[in-house]
């Protein structure tokens, strides 16, 4: 038990650091979507995923150092599009190829980014990030078909609930056929340290391998059983 409460909030470490080292991936997840135009493209497939950048790309993040500071979001996350813009502009917009936004945040860059590499080329997010670059100058690259779901791809690296999991707040609006995520402390494996400037202090262990909720109709079912031993005040049948 007590190391499942340690190890609960060591995943959302992964992204900060000093601003250089080496990259972590990240892949997407998800189902089919289409995207029609560019606000659509923002608001449903790139504004997620800046939550992430979000992490660091603050002021007084790890990221407002010199370079770092040409791409800089807020806490107002009515300000993305223009901060998305301005440092689209800010990096050199796509003069000379891939805009450097893409290139930092899938590891092609010259430079080493501490965030890793969380929209690696080819991947739905790189795709997403790259038509919102192109439509600034032609909206019509802002048409895009067949992208994996966004929803569950990438979650802001820092902060935490100080309690439950990932599985109740996924689940959360959604039905109970809904296929569960993988439980992201099972990414804390032998390798994972690796060239990265923050070190996870303990691997993931699964004692039932057997024994995991396939979707959110189980994971809901599981807490209703479980709930009543943990947080009674004394019941019959409760562990205290």
């Amino acid at each position: 038990m007590k190391k499942l409460l340690v190890l609960i909030l060591l995943p959302t470490l992964f992204a900060c650091g000093e601003y250089s080292g080496s990259p972590a991936t990240l892949q997407p997840v998800g189902g089919a979507v289409e995207v029609q135009d560019c606000d659509e493209l923002f608001t449903q497939r790139v504004q997620p995923r800046l939550e992430f950048c979000r992490t660091c790309h603050v002021p007084s993040g790890v990221a407002d150092v010199e370079d770092g500071r040409l791409f800089m979001l807020s806490t107002n996350k009515s300000d993305d599009y223009a901060n998305l813009r301005a440092a689209w502009e800010a990096l050199g917009r796509n003069d000379s190829g891939p805009s450097r936004i893409l290139k930092m945040a899938s590891g092609t860059d010259e430079r080493s980014h501490s965030g890793g590499s969380p929209w690696p080329v080819g991947s739905d997010a790189y795709k997403e990030m790259d038509a919102q670059l192109l439509g600034f100058v032609s909206p019509e690259a802002c048409q895009l078909s067949a992208l994996d779901d966004v929803a569950n791809d990438q979650q802001p690296l820092l902060g935490s609930a100080r309690g439950g999991h990932l599985w109740d707040d996924f689940c959360a609006d959604k039905p109970d056929a809904t296929t569960l995520p993988v439980d992201p402390r099972s990414l804390v494996v032998p390798g994972v340290n690796q060239g990265k400037a923050v070190y996870m202090n303990a691997w993931w262990q699964t004692c039932q391998d057997d024994n995991i909720p396939a979707n959110c109709g189980e994971q809901r079912a599981r807490v209703e059983r479980g709930y009543p031993i943990v947080a009674s005040d004394g019941e019959v049948g409760a562990g205290s």
